[in-house]
C-alpha cells in the first residue's frame, strides 16, 4: 500500500454523498450473470450501507443484531428487513409476490421517495409502478451507455481518451482484434460487453494466445453467441492505478463529482471491490478531474439522471502507448458505484471522509457471526459505535457476506497512516481469532 504521492482530501476536490433526497435503496441483483449461484444475493448487503438521515434501505434477512448496531450510528436511518422470504428470487419480484412487504413499504416511503436500484431492468420498473414512484436514473440511459461498448461512444462523443481497442460481435472480428493488439500489446483484456466487477473479464499473455475460440469460452464459461452479444477487446496498459468515480445527475439540477478512490487490485489487474485515498501526481489529478467534468456534462446533455460510476487508470509516467501520467476511460456502471455506499456511511457517521479511509473485505476461513465481529473489534477498541465526527476506527458494512465467509469492513481515521494501522490490527485480530 505504498504511495508515492500524498493521500488527496476528498472534500477538497470532490462533493461527496448523494444529492437526490429521499432516496429508496433497493439492491436486487437482476442480472443474468449471477442468476441462479451461491452470490445471487451479493449486492443486496451493500446498498444497505448507504443508509443515511433520509435514505430508506430494503434488504432480507439481514442480522437484527447488526440492525440495531446501524441504528446506533445512524439513528434516523430506515431500514425495512424483510424476513423469511425466498432467497431463491430477486429481491425485488420478492417484494412484489409478497403483498404485505410491499404494503410495509408503501407504509414507510412518501410520494417524493426515488427507487435506487442496483440495475434497471423490468423487475425494477415493475417495483416501482407497485409503489407507485419513479426509479433515480434511466432505464435507458443504463442500457446504453452501462456496457463496455456504449462507454466507448460516449467517450468519443465527450472526447475522453480510452485504451486501444475493438469492439466485435464475431468470432472472425475477435480474431482479427487480437491479431492487430498483439502487434503493440505484451496484454489484452478480453471483457464481455456486461461484465461487472471482473466477472466476464479477463487479461492474457499475447505470446501465449493460440486459440480465440477457447480464449473467449475461458472467459464467458460458455461458447460465444454471435451477433447477439458484444466481447471488447483492450491492449493493457502496464504500471498504473485503477481509480473508481462517483458522479451524481438529481433531475432538473447540475452534475455534482462526488467522489474519487483509489481501487484495490489483485495479481491479475482484475479490480475487486475496495478502495483507499487517491495518490496520484497533480498532472493525473487535473487530467481525472477534467475528463469527469466532460463526462459528467456530456450524460447531462443525453438527459441521463441518477447516480454514475466511471473507471479510470491513471497511467505510468513513462507509458508510450497512452498519454503517460493521465486518466484514462476505462468504463462507466451506469448505477451507484459499491464503493459509494459505504462512503455514504462514512460520511453519515463523521460528517466528511478526508484522506483517511479505507474499504476493503477480508476472507475467512470459517464462518463467523456478526456477534463475532462485533465483539472481537469492541475488545480491541476498533468498532465505531456512535456518530462521531472525530471517530476512528471499524463500519463492518455487509454482514450478509459472512455465511461466504467474507467480511467487509469500512475504516475511518484522520489520516491514512492511521487507516493503515488499524487494517493492520483488523487483519491480524481475524487471522489469529476468526480465521
Amino acid at each position: 500500500m505504498n504511495q508515492t504521492n500524498p493521500p488527496l482530501n476528498m472534500e477538497e476536490y470532490f462533493k461527496p454523498g448523494y444529492k437526490s433526497k429521499q432516496l429508496l435503496l433497493v439492491g436486487s441483483q437482476t442480472i443474468d450473470i449471477w442468476d441462479n449461484i451461491v452470490f445471487e444475493q451479493m449486492q443486496e448487503g451493500f446498498f444497505l450501507a448507504g443508509l443515511n438521515n433520509t435514505n430508506i434501505a430494503v434488504v432480507r434477512d439481514i442480522d437484527p443484531n447488526y440492525i440495531s448496531y446501524i441504528h446506533s450510528l445512524i439513528p434516523s436511518g430506515k431500514i425495512i428487513n424483510l424476513s423469511g422470504v425466498t432467497k431463491r428470487a430477486f429481491l425485488s419480484t420478492t417484494i412484489l409476490h409478497n403483498p404485505w412487504a410491499l404494503h410495509l413499504i408503501k407504509q414507510t416511503i412518501d410520494s417524493n421517495v426515488r427507487l435506487l436500484p442496483f440495475a434497471f431492468t423490468k423487475h425494477e420498473e415493475a417495483l416501482a409502478k407497485a409503489l407507485n414512484i419513479n426509479i433515480y436514473g434511466s432505464a435507458k440511459h443504463n442500457n446504453r451507455y452501462g456496457t463496455k461498448s456504449g462507454i466507448r461512444l460516449l467517450a468519443k462523443k465527450a472526447q475522453i481518451p480510452t485504451p486501444t481497442g475493438y469492439v466485435c460481435s464475431t468470432m472472425k472480428q475477435i480474431k482479427e482484434a487480437i491479431k492487430s493488439l498483439t502487434s503493440q500489446f505484451d496484454y489484452i483484456v478480453i471483457k464481455h460487453d456486461v461484465s461487472v466487477n471482473g466477472y466476464l473479464s479477463k487479461k492474457f499473455q499475447t505470446i501465449r494466445i493460440h486459440n480465440a475460440e477457447q480464449l473467449v469460452v475461458s472467459v464467458l464459461n460458455r461458447p460465444f453467441r454471435e451477433y447477439k452479444e458484444k466481447i471488447i477487446i483492450e491492449g493493457w496498459l502496464e504500471n498504473c492505478i485503477s481509480v473508481g468515480t462517483h458522479i451524481e445527475i438529481p433531475p432538473g439540477a447540475n452534475p455534482f463529482i462526488c467522489a474519487a478512490w483509489q481501487q484495490m487490485i489483485d495479481a491479475d489487474g482484475v479490480t475487486y471491490i475496495g478502495a483507499r485515498p487517491l495518490s496520484i501526481s497533480k498532472n493525473a489529478r487535473n487530467s481525472l478531474i477534467r475528463h469527469l467534468k466532460r463526462l459528467a456534462q456530456t450524460l447531462a446533455a443525453q438527459g441521463a439522471t441518477g447516480s454514475f460510476g466511471p473507471d479510470f487508470l491513471i497511467t505510468s509516467p513513462a507509458e508510450t502507448l497512452a498519454d503517460p501520467d493521465s486518466a484514462i476511460l476505462l468504463e462507466l456502471n451506469a448505477r451507484t458505484p459499491f464503493t459509494a455506499l459505504p462512503l455514504e456511511m462514512l460520511l453519515a457517521v463523521r460528517g466528511k471522509i478526508g484522506s483517511g479511509f479505507c474499504t476493503t473485505h477480508i476472507h475467512l476461513k470459517k464462518h463467523a457471526l456478526f456477534s463475532d465481529i462485533y465483539s472481537h473489534l469492541l475488545a480491541n477498541r476498533l468498532l465505531i459505535t456512535a456518530k462521531n465526527p472525530r471517530a476512528e476506527g471499524v463500519i463492518p458494512f455487509h454482514v450478509g457476506m459472512l455465511p461466504w465467509k467474507s467480511l467487509y469492513i469500512a475504516i475511518a481515521a484522520d489520516s491514512w497512516k492511521r487507516t493503515q494501522m488499524i487494517l493492520q490490527k483488523v487483519k491480524t485480530i481475524f487471522e489469529a481469532k476468526v480465521t
